[in-house]
């Protein structure tokens, strides 16, 4: 065993670095222990699997039919069409009112607000994509986690220009010339708020924490970042304009990929893929510029204060600890730039059980109902035969069945025994539209095999108001859940980081204008405000 050098050693026992340490593990272990088999059920019931540890991954369903009726993904694609219709009914995806309506100040507040995010919202942001992601991994796992920021990178970049004097006239060098100066450009390549979705499996809370605020109440908050290795040597040459010195700490690239194998393979992230390859963790022979690094972000709580510090896995630091507030100075006090959203409440618990998870048993059970019948009805179609032992007989050909064909034997009345099978009756059918409805019922849909199952309420129209009521209930249910948990938070800190950062002139006079032609407005209202009364306002 190779030894560690001294100062790697002092570097491990960091206060910093032990708590992220003790923090990640203990919280990765409890992950694995009591959710991590779960969360890749649920996936592979969303991807029309069968989930590992099932009977038709045996040898003995080798040869039968093994099916999957894709009942989970049909509920979900039906609850995010339904998110899709309530969302996106109209062309304002977002409504935002004043607390006190008879202030005129409040009142354009609130008016350039909604043109702000109406913009953002359509242009930069990839919103529709984005909400229909996070429903759907509420759906799924039963939590949906993102993250809010302001995405703002610049390129500076160096070139000459003429040397002026102090009349503006160009300096001359004694041969003549025009004399040159070094001039440093800085262009703005992004400048806007962004909200990125985390993997749950990426992100690690302390399971002890309220379960109406898992983000505000847990003392930690560690998210595990894949990126590029060209990515993070970029990082590492970066200057900060405030230190002049490095924004991440220099670390040679042998530390980097040895730190990451904490974190490389992760089985649910595995689930994901299916059979594929994971691209993210798979690692090519020679160590290129895209070759994944992992990197945790660690938000912890000490001394009454949330620090911020960003760490090679839970071996090397790379920044130094610093104040939340002076990262995200936009947040609230005790506000943190994640937000944790489920579809369905269940008390007391910082995880609770998605839509998959709790209609996973149903859908096994339609599977079995449909496989039974269908290896039933091959065996009514193709007949199971038993043969007498060194029986002289062409089996080949008994095993192909060809219509009009012949097999050669010597007895055939002695040799050869037909197995006759009965066809299928009409219970398995019964069977299987009372899972459909029961699937149905917990799912919130209203399918047409629901219709079908209720021939007696179906001749009503009364009856069908009674099918489609129950499951409309349930959908609005998850939908609400799901826009109080996440939806509303996640576009209050938009709203906030627009007040805080927002500077594009361009942004706000379209803004400014599109407020001032609001019909609800008495005209010439903005008219009052100027473009640099827009800051003030907000």
């Amino acid at each position: 065993m190779s030894e560690v050098p001294l100062n790697d050693q002092l570097e491990r026992k960091d206060p910093w670095l032990t708590l992220a340490r003790e923090a990640y593990q203990s919280s990765t272990s409890y992950l694995d222990s009591n959710y991590r088999r779960q969360w890749e059920r649920n996936i592979a019931l969303f991807q029309s699997e069968h989930p590992t540890g099932s009977k038709y991954h045996s040898g003995q369903y080798q040869h039968r039919s093994r099916l999957f009726r894709p009942k989970t993904r049909s509920s979900i694609r039906t609850n995010e069409a339904a998110v899709t219709a309530a969302f996106f009914a109209t062309e304002d995806v977002v409504s935002v009112y004043p607390q006190n309506d008879s202030d005129p100040e409040q009142r354009a507040s609130a008016t350039i607000l909604k043109h702000l995010l109406q913009y953002r919202l359509t242009k930069t942001i990839p919103w529709f994509q984005t909400l229909v992601a996070a429903y759907q991994e509420a759906l799924v796992f039963g939590t949906v986690i993102s993250h809010q920021y302001w995405d703002y990178k610049e390129v500076k970049s160096k070139r000459k220009v003429p040397l002026l004097d102090e009349q503006g006239a160009p300096v001359l060098n004694e041969d003549g010339t025009v004399a040159e100066e070094t001039e440093e450009e800085v262009e703005v390549i992004k400048d806007c708020p962004a909200i990125r979705l985390v993997a749950s499996e990426n992100l690690r809370i302390d399971p002890a924490a309220e379960w109406i605020d898992p983000i505000g109440t847990s003392p930690f908050v560690i998210e595990v970042v894949p990126m590029y290795l060209q990515d993070v040597l970029e990082r590492m040459d970066e200057i900060d304009p405030k230190t002049n010195e490095p924004k991440w700490r220099r670390l040679d690239v042998g530390k980097l990929l040895n730190a990451s194998k904490s974190s490389e393979f992760d089985s649910t992230r595995q689930t994901r893929q299916g059979k594929r390859q994971d691209p993210i963790s798979e690692r090519r022979e020679d160590t290129s510029e895209y070759t994944t690094i992992f990197i945790h972000k660690n938000i912890v709580r000490k001394g009454g204060k949330d620090w911020i510090f960003y760490t090679a896995g839970t071996e090397y630091m790379l920044t130094a600890p610093k104040p939340l507030k002076e990262v995200y100075p936009h947040l609230r006090d005790g506000e943190r730039p994640y937000v944790m959203g489920n579809s369905v409440i269940e008390a007391h618990k910082v995880y609770p059980a998605s839509m998959v998870e709790l209609t996973q048993d149903l859908q096994t059970a339609a599977n079995d109902i449909a496989n039974q019948r269908a290896d039933n009805v091959q065996l009514v179609l193709n007949k199971r035969y038993h043969i007498r032992r060194s029986a002289n007989i062409d089996i080949h050909a008994l095993k192909r069945s060809v219509p009009g064909g012949s097999v050669m034997m010597d007895d055939p009345h002695t040799d050869v025994a037909m197995i006759p099978t009965p066809d299928v009756t009409s219970s398995a059918y019964e069977e299987q539209d009372r899972l459909n409805i029961d699937f149905d019922d917990i799912a919130g849909n209203f399918s047409q095999g629901s219709v079908q199952s209720n021939r007696m309420l179906n001749e009503t129209v009364g009856g069908m108001e009674m099918l489609s009521s129950n499951a409309n209930s349930i959908m609005e249910y998850m939908i609400r859940t799901f826009a109080d948990t996440w939806l509303e938070p996640v576009l209050m800190q938009i709203v906030r980081l627009e007040q805080y950062y927002e500077t594009d002139e361009v942004v706000l006079t379209v803004a400014a204008n599109r407020a001032e032609q609001d019909e609800n407005m008495e005209p010439g209202f903005y008219q009052r405000f100027t473009d640099q009364d827009i800051d003030d306002i907000l």
